[in-house]
């Protein structure tokens, strides 16, 4: 089985870097990269088609619901990718989610 490829999309540094090192310590994962921001994750997301993506939904500039409705529009839906994707939010109200 190989690995699973993700890509981690996350604006605060000190979150981005744990979960960077909690997966560097998994021999079942590759790190692909990382973004800051939306522009920087969806051209990520583009450029690698990872198997997950870890995307956190208040980003500086696109949020990360506005990245995954650009990065699955811009797939055809034969692109032989199906990136699952992973939403963090640090809102502990449904509402808010939602």
């Amino acid at each position: 089985m190989s690995d699973i490829r993700v890509a981690l999309i996350e604006d605060h540094y000190l979150t981005r870097m744990g979960l960077k090192t909690a997966f560097k310590g998994q021999p079942d994962f590759t790190l692909l990269g990382e973004a800051e921001n939306g522009r920087e994750g969806l051209s990520l997301l583009e450029a690698q088609c990872p198997d997950v993506a870890i995307v956190d939904i208040g980003l500086p500039d696109i949020d990360g619901i506005e990245l995954v409705r650009q990065f699955k529009a811009s797939r055809p839906e034969n692109a032989g990718s199906d990136t699952k994707v992973l939403m963090l939010t640090m809102h502990d109200s449904e509402d808010a989610v939602m």
